[in-house]
């Protein structure tokens, strides 16, 4: 049997304006308060969607550090490259 009473989905919120660590907090937040197990049922499912939301917001921010970290490196090497570097030019950190 269906519940003839619509489900209210939880509203989504914007996580664009959120550093990282900041989304990092509240998914803390929403796993402390879901593994506490004293919300309801509802007010559970709500979290658990949001918690969500923040995990792919954080993966996501994540790989394009990662990304840029990479291009930074690889930068780094075409730059240090020895057709690239003068010939008397000692690289202080080899």
């Amino acid at each position: 049997m269906t519940d003839p009473t619509p489900r209210q989905e939880a509203p989504q919120t914007d996580l664009s304006g959120l550093s990282f660590e900041e989304a990092l907090q509240r998914l803390e937040a929403i796993v402390e308060d879901l593994e506490g197990g004293q919300m309801a049922l509802e007010e559970a499912l709500a979290r658990f969607e949001e918690g969500m939301r923040l995990r792919g917001e954080c993966l996501q921010r994540l790989k394009e550090a990662e990304t840029k970290i990479e291009q930074v490196l690889a930068d780094s090497e075409e730059a240090s490259a020895p057709d690239a570097a003068p010939d008397d030019v000692e690289d202080p950190f080899a």
